[in-house]
């Protein structure tokens, strides 16, 4: 950015200076700062999340910038109360020209990551908003319940695993686990993750819920713990 700069008129002189975060993030909400740089992850997947922080007079960027336009800041409020999308679509069009006629900050860099793991991990899914792994909500291994008999495979199941027909691991296959499978019925863990994903569904472990996973859950029908 400093030889950009720099390049384009012989009379600009950018100087780089290293900054504590604590301080960094002081002289920029302050104003302290005559070029900076930040970024940002969206809170929730919506326009507003990006319109308002970057901005509103008032927003995280907006306002340490000094930047204030008031029709932007109309259109903001608008497009945050307005419940029609093709409304909404138009109110943040009209704000995307407005931001590129003022340029009140300019996007560098929009990150890139990439995602590697075993076929035995489960639980994680593409998610634009939330980068990242969510721990939380990740495992490693197949479910293999207590009711299972030994020496009942299907294909694409680990040698040491056996597949969990009992949706609803009550002990018991039955219509509860066809039915929650067939909500579950056309959708994908992805990425990205598409329709009604529900991983106990996913029986053949094909990451993707069809007439497989519904036929098999048929054919294991009444067996119990």
């Amino acid at each position: 950015m400093k030889n950009d700069l720099e390049g384009m008129n012989i009379k600009f002189h950018v100087i780089k200076a290293a900054i504590v975060w604590s301080q960094y993030l002081y002289a920029s909400l302050y104003g302290e700062l005559p070029l900076w740089i930040l970024g940002w992850l969206a809170d929730f997947p919506d326009c507003h999340n990006f319109a308002n922080p970057f901005y509103a007079s008032s927003g995280d960027f907006g306002g340490s910038q000094g930047y204030n336009n008031p029709a932007i800041d109309a259109l903001i409020v608008q497009g945050a109360t307005e419940t029609n999308p093709a409304i909404r679509q138009t109110i943040y069009h009209d704000i995307e020209e407005l931001v590129l006629s003022d340029v009140p900050s300019v996007a560098t860099i929009q990150g890139l990551g990439r995602h590697f793991e075993r076929e035995w991990i489960n639980g994680w899914y593409f998610n634009v908003v939330a980068p990242g792994n969510p721990w939380m909500s990740m495992w490693k291994q197949w479910y293999v319940p207590e009711c299972l008999y030994p020496g009942e495979t299907v294909p694409n199941t680990p040698p040491e695993g056996f597949m969990p027909f009992d949706v609803t691991y009550s002990g018991l296959v039955d219509m509860d686990d066809i039915g929650f499978a067939a909500l579950a019925y056309g959708s994908a863990s992805g990425p990205p993750i598409t329709g009604p994903w529900n991983f106990r569904c996913d029986v053949f472990m094909d990451r993707q819920i069809d007439m497989t996973d519904i036929g098999y859950i048929a054919l294991y029908f009444g067996r119990t713990c």
